[in-house]
């Protein structure tokens, strides 16, 4: 394995710097972090080089079929994999043998098992070929998607994002029946509308209620709490930015601000776990919307939708009565 050195460790992972065991030049800074729904994720610091994206992004979805490595079998995995050193090409050979040994393939042909750079489609039991060539082609448009949107932030994070996004879509449930809704805006993975469904809500919740009402009375017909959900280049290492566009709270309920974003400690820089799901993320949300006896605005203001103006200039104001979010430069 290369030369290795850590720079940090908390919590929340550890940051290492990695160097060529060739000459001892840097090769990357990078994070590692545990991360649910799969083991790890590592992640480039300073603008990685692309051999270096591309060895994390091949490291990551690695993790994401291993969900119970232990911290010293990711760093095995992660270092013999490093551009440039001895083992890499010998590790990758072995994994694939691995992974050759773990499937019967005796009677297997071309048609049966499909792989792509960051999927592996293997045949299910009861599943035709017509089945399997329609999932490997979902999984290619899925990794065609990433390979695209990773000019918003990087590889990594792409995969991620695309991974949480498949795992929200695949939820129990059809329409309006279906706690969660989720769709991408301008087809970017990094910027999703999602409708919180009514009957995402206890029935005994005066938010549902309300929800159906509002749905009786806007021109949307949609009982739902509309939201646009905008993340970082740097997801999931940082919070997404989550606002309501529709329908209004009144004021100081359900946790939601004045201009429509969410008011938790879980979306601020100090209190962001990157191991956390989306799908926690938005049960939080509802739960914090319930607890918080949130009810919807039935005035005239309450018609239009909030703006992303709104919903930023209200977080800054909760910034500032919070005396910056903690961990922030010159904030203590």
């Amino acid at each position: 394995p290369p030369p290795v050195e850590l720079v940090e460790a908390s919590s929340s992972g550890i940051v290492l710097a990695v160097r060529r065991r060739s000459d001892g030049s840097a090769l990357a800074t990078v994070s590692l972090s545990p991360l649910e729904g799969a083991s790890f994720f590592v992640e480039g610091l300073n603008d990685p080089p692309d051999e270096v994206e591309d060895w994390l992004s091949s490291a990551n979805s690695f993790f994401a079929e291993k969900p119970r490595l232990s911290l010293a079998q990711a760093l095995e995995e992660l270092l013999s994999t490093a551009p440039g050193t001895a083992t890499s090409s010998r590790a990758r050979g072995a994994r694939s043998q691995d992974d050759d040994e773990d499937e019967d393939d005796d009677d297997m042909d071309e048609d049966e098992v499909f792989v792509s750079e960051d999927f592996e489609v293997e045949p299910q039991e009861g599943m035709d070929r017509e089945a399997q060539r329609a999932a490997f082609s979902e999984d290619q448009r899925w990794n065609d998607m990433v390979v695209t949107s990773a000019a918003q932030g990087s590889r990594q994070a792409s995969q991620v994002l695309m991974r949480e996004m498949r795992n929200l879509m695949a939820l129990r449930g059809d329409g309006d029946r279906k706690a969660l809704e989720i769709e991408m805006v301008d087809d970017s993975l990094y910027r999703w509308l999602v409708k919180m469904h009514a009957a995402g809500f206890p029935d005994d919740c005066r938010l549902r209620a309300e929800l159906e009402r509002f749905a009786a009375e806007h021109p949307s017909g949609v009982a739902a709490i509309v939201m646009d959900v905008q993340f970082p280049s740097a997801y999931p290492m940082e919070p997404p930015f989550i606002r309501i566009v529709r329908p209004r709270f009144q004021m100081h309920t359900g946790h939601v601000t004045i201009g429509g974003s969410i008011c938790m400690q879980l979306l601020t820089p100090s209190g962001w776990l990157p191991t956390v799901s989306l799908e926690n993320v938005f049960v939080s949300i509802r739960s914090e919307m319930i607890e918080g006896e949130g009810r919807i605005d039935f005035s005239p203001i309450g018609k239009r939708d909030y703006t992303i103006a709104e919903a930023e200039e209200a977080f800054k104001a909760l910034r500032r009565d919070m005396g910056g979010w903690r961990g922030e430069r010159g904030v203590g």
